[in-house]
Parts: structure tokens; sequence; C-alpha cells
């Protein structure tokens, strides 16, 4: 990966990801080294997506021996959100296609993100704002394990979208300062 966008990626993953409490096992399986994380070097649409399956490959072929995530960053292309989740739709379509739905889940993280019914400046979007683009791969067992350890699981993206929304816009501005994406 490019120093640049390394640098910011593990901001984002200790400061947010894992400092703002945002998922409860991320911090166990990254310690654990259960965690990749690749650079695309895509600069298309087309690119990104053969890059994902890719990643999806080689992702369903580890079985959960040494991965229980990845992510897939995509810094040279998919900076428009409407492309991207397009491309979300179709990658989430080739884990249905390749017999994987139950086994893997993705996640999906973009600098422009807003949820469906959220104005673009609601700060309960910032839950899935990264510095560049992101697709998320999980393995849904250790996945599930992590989270009958953790109290009302079904609550997450409400709490962690209320936390956001606790936050002061200069409060976010501090958080995701380390990036010049935002």
């Amino acid at each position: 990966m490019s120093q640049e966008v390394m640098q910011a990626m593990q901001h984002w993953i200790n400061q947010i990801v894992m400092g703002e409490g945002l998922c409860p096992f991320a911090r166990t399986s990254i310690l654990n080294n259960h965690f990749a994380m690749q650079m695309s070097q895509a600069d298309s649409f087309e690119g990104a997506y053969q890059d994902f399956l890719g990643g999806l490959q080689h992702f369903a072929s580890d079985h959960g021996e040494h991965l229980e995530s990845a992510a897939l960053v995509v810094p040279y292309a998919l900076g428009d959100f409407d492309e991207y989740l397009e491309c979300l739709g179709a990658c989430e379509q080739a884990i249905e296609d390749a017999g994987l739905s139950g086994e893997v889940q993705l996640a999906s993280f973009h600098p422009q993100y807003v949820f469906d019914g959220n104005e673009v400046d609601d700060h309960a979007n910032w839950t899935n704002r990264a510095p560049y683009p992101v697709f998320h791969y999980l393995r849904e067992g250790p996945m599930a394990a992590a989270l009958k350890r953790f109290p009302k699981p079904e609550m997450i993206p409400e709490r962690n979208m209320a936390h956001f929304r606790g936050k002061s816009k200069e409060e976010i501005q501090k958080l995701f300062s380390f990036s010049s994406t935002y």
C-alpha cells in the first residue's frame, strides 16, 4: 500500500473503528492477526470489481484458518458514492453467486457514506465513513461468536449512530482530521 493510504487507513482503524468502539470484534481480530488489508490499484469500476472478486476468492479459500475479516481499500476508483453503491451491489451479488451467503458478509465504507433516508449532514453517516472506499469481508462464524458476548448486538448500528449524533461538528472534524479525503 502507498504510505499515505496505509497511514490514513491505520489511523481510521485505530482511532475510529476501535477507538470509538464501533465494532465489538475488530480489536480481537486485528490484535490476533486475523485481519488483512489490501489496496486495489484499480482506477475504474470494472477494475475495482475484479479486485473484489480476487479478494473474495482469497478470503473464501482461507476457510477461516487465518482470516476472520479482510478489507479491500479502493483509493483510485469509486470516489463517487453512487458508483460505489452500484459496485457494492455487484459485489454482494458475487458473494451470493459464489454460494458464500451465510459464510461471508460484506460491510461497506466510503468517504461520502450516507445512509438511505439520512440527510447528508447527519452525523450518523460518519459511522460508515472511511478515508477511501472500502469493501470489508467478514466471516460470519467468528462474527456471530463475538456478537454472543456483546449485549444486544442488534442495537450496534443504532448505538453507533447515536454515538456520532452526540458529537459536535468540531469533534467529528477533529476525529477525522487525519485524512484529506473528507
